[in-house]
């Protein structure tokens, strides 16, 4: 893990890439668990892709197993440092020194939130957007990033109708917009270390996020 300074704190943050050339950079912000091994997977499948992957730890080290745990550790958070995070964690993505061009942000869950408000205040700089079963509320209409959502059709967070609203807010935007819902799954069911992990289902978001990032970066 490399670490970088905001004010009074360091925030952790994990990078990686499959060489030492320039690739395309992605932005990833972990659900509530924390920044796990299931996420660091995610950003070395990521990186053997071909992207440049930089992931804010915004838990600092705390990784939780159970929702009780899950629930306590992200309550604790405090929003607007984490949105501070998430931004700092872009900026030193966007200058990093193998950055090709091409930016995007991929979030699950409770870093869906986090990663969206960056998305909405930096409407300009992102290329390229991808939510696994999170929304959040806000305006669009300025941003021009493209996105990509995956759901859950039986998802008891992020039911049709919060997710049917969320798909009219993003289209307020300039970017083009895909959702996907899933039969038959339920909120986490991208990651493997889940119960409700669905591996056609992931695997089928996942070609589809790899497809996506290529076309858009």
């Amino acid at each position: 893990m490399e670490s970088i300074s905001i004010d009074d704190r360091e925030l952790p943050l994990y990078v990686t890439a499959p060489g030492s050339n320039s690739y395309p950079g992605i932005l990833l912000v972990h659900a509530w668990w924390g920044f796990n091994e299931c996420f660091r997977d995610i950003c070395d499948r990521l990186a053997s892709e071909g992207f440049l992957v930089v992931a804010p730890d915004l838990y600092h080290g705390d990784v939780a197993s159970t929702t009780d745990e899950a629930d306590a550790v992200s309550s604790a958070l405090d929003a607007t440092r984490a949105v501070e995070d998430v931004s700092a964690a872009f900026d030193f993505l966007r200058t990093h020194q193998r950055l090709a061009n091409g930016l995007g942000v991929i979030a699950a869950s409770m870093g869906v939130y986090y990663a969206l408000r960056m998305v909405q205040d930096r409407p300009d700089d992102i290329d390229a957007t991808v939510v696994f079963y999170g929304t959040s509320d806000g305006d669009y209409v300025e941003t021009s990033t493209a996105v990509l959502g995956h759901f859950g059709e039986n998802d008891p967070f992020e039911p049709e109708p919060n997710v049917e609203a969320f798909r009219e807010r993003v289209q307020a935007g300039d970017g083009p917009v895909t959702f996907h819902t899933y039969p038959d799954t339920e909120h986490w069911f991208f990651e493997s270390d889940r119960p409700e992990y669905d591996e056609d289902a992931a695997e089928l978001a996942w070609s589809r996020t790899v497809e996506f990032l290529r076309a858009e970066l």
